[in-house]
């Protein structure tokens, strides 16, 4: 039906359906390899890793943080290139040079380092998993390569690796977070428990923990394995995370599963979950079958920004991602499946760029992006959903005027060109809801393209033809 106007024309979009991401999708790159093909010798040099236990963005430069565990070193790489395959790192932790892979407990050795996390004051937490401590690294991003930690948990010395339970002590460390408010949260693993620190970048070397779950209390260390699971206990959990709603997400290893514990930092020592993935309730511990709903060894979980919580399901060589994951029931179906063709596969592939070895830490990046340490294949990948672009396919405009709006998605601008007219034209607002005020149209049936662009240079492109 025709509408009359009395000034330009107007498109108000419908916010846009976002297709997102879609099973089985490519890499878009690679880190530690030079392509996402190669089988070569893992290091340690500047271009070559070995085996990725972690990943982590500084969300205050953008730089990446790579744990190459088996070279005992933290890689870190500029903002500008960790994006691309093949780059090379600027620096490392952890040893005094690219080409050196030694171990030890010092403020700057490691000894097989696990998972990482930095902070949103730019610190960079360690698990430092047979050092049976946490480091800390203030500054990260402009840290030389060699440099000192500037903070120890688990340990009061920097040059002791005595493994403990209390509430001090830490025995191999495989996951840490530090949350919003400056909690930070250790998955303390063979003591079968998570340790929260309050302010911890305050805490002295060998500082206290605030509180614990998996075990009623701090002098507890017992295991579940062989018995049967439950809503308050871990077997040996690995990685962890914290969504910006307070919710703690814990990878329960030998458990098959990963657990949810709303409004954590409030929750009593030995407090129950709230939630389960990987089974339909908290008493039981199946691996099997493959399928949407189930995991193997589960060794990483990550809440991402866009609610997404994505699941590193190691033994399957698989990613699953979960939509809206908090809100998801026990024991849901999995939404997203990343390197393998459907849920019920788990093949070894050998690399490429739609495979993954054995999933470890997995970190968001910009506009969408995840890197994911693929541990089995000594490499890290970096998946993105496709850009998508909504316009008008037509639109009318009133003495050679005309306001076209649209939407876009995991795009940094959008842009348009004029037929007929030089130059390339900005659209004005959010590239997540654009809006083009096009004037001097002159020709009858004039086509306007807008291109949207990620940050990478992917594009997706949308012809408008404006009717006089």
């Amino acid at each position: 039906m025709k509408r009359l106007l009395t000034a330009a024309l107007i498109l108000s979009l419908a916010p846009l359906v976002h297709a997102g991401w879609t099973n089985n999708a490519p890499a878009i790159s690679v880190l530690g390899k030079p392509d996402f093909t190669a089988d070569l010798p893992n290091g340690p040099t500047a271009t070559a890793t070995d085996d990725i236990e972690g990943v982590a963005i500084d969300p205050t430069s953008g730089k990446l943080f790579v744990v190459d565990a088996g070279n005992n070193r933290i890689l870190r790489f500029p903002s500008t290139t960790a994006y691309l395959s093949g780059s090379a790192a600027e620096a490392v932790l952890g040893q005094f040079g690219f080409e050196s892979n030694g171990s030890g407990a010092t403020a700057r050795t490691l000894n097989s380092p696990a998972s990482i996390h930095v902070d949103g004051a730019g610190r960079l937490w360690v698990a430092d998993g047979r050092n049976n401590r946490v480091l800390r690294f203030d500054d990260a991003a402009n840290k030389p390569s060699g440099a000192e930690a500037n903070g120890v948990l688990g340990q009061t010395l920097f040059t002791t690796a005595v493994a403990a339970a209390g509430t001090a002590g830490m025995s191999g460390p495989s996951g840490v977070f530090a949350d919003q408010q400056g909690r930070l949260w250790v998955a303390d693993s063979v003591n079968h428990r998570v340790l929260r620190f309050d302010g911890a970048a305050g805490k002295a070397n060998g500082g206290p923990a605030d509180g614990v779950l998996g075990q009623a209390d701090f002098a507890g260390i017992s295991s579940n394995r062989g018995g049967t699971a439950a809503a308050d206990t871990f077997a040996a959990l690995f990685g962890l995370s914290v969504d910006a709603n307070g919710r703690l997400w814990v990878a329960d290893t030998e458990n098959y599963r990963v657990l949810r514990f709303d409004n954590a930092a409030g929750k009593s020592n030995g407090a129950s979950a709230d939630g389960v993935l990987g089974q339909v309730n908290f008493t039981d511990s199946f691996s099997m079958p493959v399928t949407a709903t189930t995991f193997g060894y589960v060794y990483h979980v990550t809440a991402a920004p866009d609610g997404i919580v994505w699941v590193g399901d190691f033994d399957n060589r698989r990613v699953l991602g979960f939509r809206n994951g908090a809100s998801k029931p026990n024991g849901a179906s999995a939404d997203i499946v990343l390197g393998q063709s459907t849920f019920t596969d788990n093949s070894d592939l050998g690399p490429s760029n739609r495979s993954i070895g054995g999933a470890s830490q997995i970190a968001p990046g910009r506009d969408g992006s995840i890197f994911i340490g693929d541990y089995g294949l000594h490499r890290v990948l970096r998946f993105s959903p496709a850009v998508e672009l909504e316009a008008p396919a037509r639109v009318k405009a009133r003495k050679g005027r005309a306001t076209i709006r649209g939407t876009s998605a995991y795009a940094t601008e959008v842009t348009y060109r004029i037929a007929g007219m030089k130059g390339v034209r900005k659209t004005t607002g959010p590239p997540s809801k654009w809006k083009a005020a096009v004037r001097g149209l002159k020709k009858p049936g004039t086509r306007i393209t807008f291109e949207a662009v990620a940050f990478d240079g992917r594009k997706a492109t949308k012809t408008v033809v404006v009717k006089q």
